[in-house]
């Protein structure tokens, strides 16, 4: 072998060691250590990485173009972006989060497209004050959110059509002051929810169907000025809720039927302001109650039918400002109240018959301001087995007092 040849063989071995094609080197992944800050668009202009083990914070009023992070597939702690982009297309092949995504306060953001392969979030997921933002369409592969999933002050979003794949968050759902949210149908595939379901003054939602797959919250259940719902049939498959329940200030709601599966509330049940609620009979499964009780200002609530199933209340139970309301009669089966017993302002109630079965009220047992009220035989079983709290009767129709109600005796005499 000559040495023209010997040199050749030398050039190749060389070669397939280190005369790869130069644009492999560019394709490699480049990990970046720790968090990334882009407050400037010539930032974002020289970023060059693949992922980062840190937090990614886009933050600048001149950022309004993302494109040069498309080879981004992996943020490993938090995504924050604020201010004024356009859209953001810059993450299309971003797939997973480890930490918390905020989408804040970005006055001109139309849409996060860019945002196509997203299927995970390690955090919670934060879109939040984001004035001209109208379609969630850039979340189409997102399935879970090991944290919570936030969405408040989106003043033009009208649906979720873009979340139609998210099937687990495993913190809680806010759903807070977005002005023209119709609908919660993208959330359809939704099974599970590990903290609180929030919905609060979303002045546009007409109904909550989107939660129809919704099976467990554990958690509070709220559901508060939302001035256009007009019932909660989406709750259908929830069958407890371990917190409290809250359905607060619905001018137009009916009815509750959605709660219907309900039979246990571990913390307090909240029926308040609902001027249009005609009946509670959505809580007919309902035995217990962990916490206090308030039924108040239901201004065409006549009385209190579906409620009769719940033997006990852990704690106090107020009836208060109930104007239609006419009687207690569906309480026949309550035995206990852990705290203290309030009837005040209910001016259409004649008589207490539905507590003829009570025997503890573990505070105070006060009637105020019940104008019609007449009729207290039934407490005669509370007064006469013990009753150790303060009594406090007063601006009723007749306010007889302990041992005047002792002396009647039961009802039935």
């Amino acid at each position: 072998m000559n040495k023209s040849t010997i040199l050749i063989i030398i050039l190749i071995i060389f070669c397939i060691d280190s005369c790869t094609n130069p644009t492999d080197s560019k394709s490699k992944e480049k990990v970046i250590e720790g968090n990334v800050e882009l407050y400037t668009q010539a930032a974002v202009d020289t970023f060059t990485g693949t992922s980062i083990t840190g937090d990614l914070n886009i933050r600048g009023s001149d950022i309004v173009d993302l494109s040069p992070l498309s080879k981004l597939t992996l943020v490993g702690g938090n995504l924050i972006i604020y201010n004024t982009l356009i859209n953001i297309v810059g993450f299309n092949n971003l797939n997973s989060v480890g930490g918390h995504i905020y989408i804040d306060s970005n006055d001109s953001l139309i849409n996060i497209k860019g945002m196509n392969n997203l299927s995970f979030v390690g955090g919670s997921l934060n879109i939040k004050y984001n004035n001209e933002l109208i379609n969630l369409e850039g979340l189409n592969n997102l399935t879970s959110i090991t944290n919570s999933l936030v969405l408040t002050n989106n003043m033009l979003l009208t649906n979720f059509d873009g979340l139609s794949n998210l099937k687990s968050i495993k913190g809680s759902l806010n759903i807070t002051s977005n002005e023209f949210l119709a609908n919660l149908d993208g959330l359809n595939q939704l099974t599970s929810l590990v903290g609180e379901l929030s919905i609060i003054g979303n002045n546009s939602l007409t109904n909550i169907d989107g939660l129809s797959n919704l099976t467990s919250a554990i958690g509070n259940l709220e559901f508060s000025f939302n001035t256009s719902l007009t019932n909660i049939d989406g709750l259908s498959k929830i069958d407890s809720v371990s917190g409290s329940v809250l359905i607060i200030g619905h001018p137009v709601l009916t009815n509750l039927d959605g709660l219907n599966n309900i039979s246990f509330v571990g913390g307090g049940l909240n029926i308040i302001g609902n001027k249009m609620l005609l009946n509670l009979n959505g809580l007919s499964n309902l035995n217990s109650v962990g916490g206090f009780m308030g039924i108040s200002n239901n201004d065409a609530l006549i009385n209190l039918d579906g409620l009769g199933s719940i033997t006990s209340i852990q704690g106090g139970l107020i009836l208060d400002g109930n104007d239609a309301l006419t009687n207690l009669d569906e309480l026949k089966n309550l035995i206990s109240i852990g705290g203290g017993l309030d009837l005040k302002g209910n001016i259409a109630l004649t008589n207490l018959d539905g507590l003829s079965n009570l025997t503890t009220v573990g505070d105070y047992l006060s009637a105020k301001d019940n104008v019609a009220l007449n009729r207290f035989c039934a407490l005669y079983l509370l007064l006469s087995t013990g009753f150790q709290g303060d009594y406090i009767v007063t601006g009723n129709l007749v306010n007889p007092t302990q041992q005047q109600i002792i002396d009647a005796g039961p009802c039935s005499n």
